[in-house]
């Protein structure tokens, strides 16, 4: 199954047919290991004082939501949602008479870390315009008499993980185009204010209005964000289908992560499932890795893929080698070119410049992988290509269409010279 899967990487970097082949094996390594991290720190978030199982008499009745003074701030009008920390309701607040989005997280010791570091990153962002730079808008934070840590957000629609699951179908490229636009000026924004997002993935995605603005999205979640300053080499961040090959390997991290992530959520919109890429690391990188040493191993001046017993021997897990062929595919741009989509000469001038701007995301080393400001700039976004490929095929109609003609007054006088 492994080697079916060979020329997705050599469309990223020049390989050998055994390099290709240990690459996925230390992919599914790789796999198991981010697993046994992800569940870690899954439980650990799960032990925050079980908060989304204490909102039981605040929600019991959505009537009011009061302030620590007692006063009325807030009528409660729908619960939109929940998670780990806490759930988020919909809400009219009394004072503006605006609708809003009010995250209701249970007050404790270990929630009070957790709400401290989400509101600085929200204030660090808040930096940024969020109707220019697509930030979900941070009004303010409060707690509230009943023992909440309250944050007031703008309200927004549905999220592109839940319009997924209504329409069970894949986006089109006309339609993932302004999605992905307005997530690289938000990536472009968090970029110059220093912030990492470290959480990109469809569930913090969501439409501001898909009725009126269909497929206007801002990024929402800062919850687990931080400052790229602080990034540390070896922290396990990022969820795993969208994890950047440099968070995994241990190396230097930057806002690089945060665009790797994108890409998948592009690719997974497209083809309605996660695909996880990795290219091969340089053995410059795989000295620099923190974790580099688990995985391979330096033989002069090449480096080799360890063996499973080595793997274990090294770090005492016994990975269970499971593969699934569904989620990697051997050829990115034969899936591109092939799925689903039309195969006019536009749409295939389209799918190309899209499978361009994916490779460019998925550049394993983060220092080469495009940034937003140049995605902005990728004919995929400004749609230059798709235009001048436009122009070309009308020019060359209009010129099948002259010489057609031609040819047929041509053999018009040729017809009349014959009877005469």
């Amino acid at each position: 199954q492994l080697s079916r899967q060979r020329s997705l990487y050599t469309n990223i970097l020049p390989v050998s047919d055994t390099e290709l082949t240990q690459l996925l094996q230390i992919y599914t390594i790789c796999f198991i290991l981010s697993t046994h991290f992800s569940s870690h720190l899954a439980t650990e978030a799960t032990n925050l004082c079980n908060p989304a199982n204490n909102l039981g008499i605040l929600l019991c009745k959505l009537e009011k939501l009061k302030d620590s003074n007692q006063a009325d701030m807030y009528d409660l009008l729908e619960l939109k949602g929940e998670g780990r920390y806490g759930k988020v309701l919909k809400c009219r607040n009394n004072e503006t008479g605006e609708i809003v989005a009010v995250k209701a997280i249970k007050i404790c010791e270990k929630t009070d870390y957790v709400i401290a570091r989400e509101v600085f990153m929200l204030d660090k962002v808040s930096a940024l315009d969020p109707d220019v730079d697509n930030v979900i808008r941070f009004n303010k934070y409060f707690k509230s008499a009943d023992g909440h840590h309250c944050m007031e957000f703008e309200l927004l629609d549905l999220s592109v993980e839940d319009l997924m699951k209504k329409r069970r179908a894949p986006f089109s490229l006309n339609e993932i185009r302004p999605m992905a636009k307005d997530l690289l000026i938000s990536l472009k924004g968090l970029r110059n204010v220093g912030v990492i997002h470290t959480d990109l993935k469809p569930d913090n995605v969501m439409f501001v209005d898909q009725q009126n603005k269909p497929f206007k999205v801002k990024l929402i979640d800062f919850g687990v964000a931080t400052l790229t300053e602080r990034a540390k080499v070896g922290k396990i961040m990022q969820p795993l289908g969208y994890r950047a090959p440099e968070v995994t390997l241990g190396l230097r991290l930057t806002e690089a992560v945060d665009m790797w992530s994108l890409g998948c959520c592009l690719l997974e919109w497209y083809l309605s499932m996660i695909t996880h890429f990795m290219g091969v690391p340089d053995g410059e990188l795989l000295k620099q890795a923190m974790y580099g040493n688990d995985y391979f191993v330096e033989e002069g001046s090449e480096w080799r893929l360890k063996e499973v017993s080595e793997y274990k021997a090294t770090t005492g897990v016994t990975p269970i080698m499971e593969w699934n062929p569904l989620q990697v595919f051997k050829d990115l741009e034969d899936v591109i070119l092939n799925c689903h989509q039309g195969n006019s000469e536009l749409d295939i001038e389209d799918k190309r410049v899209f499978v361009d701007l994916l490779q460019k995301m998925f550049h394993v080393d983060p220092d080469k992988r495009i940034t937003p400001a140049e995605a902005l700039s990728h004919p995929f976004i400004t749609m230059t290509s798709r235009t001048e490929t436009s122009s070309t095929t009308t020019q060359a109609i209009e010129e099948t269409s002259e010489n057609a003609n031609e040819m047929s007054e041509r053999s018009t006088r040729q017809s009349r010279t014959t009877t005469i």
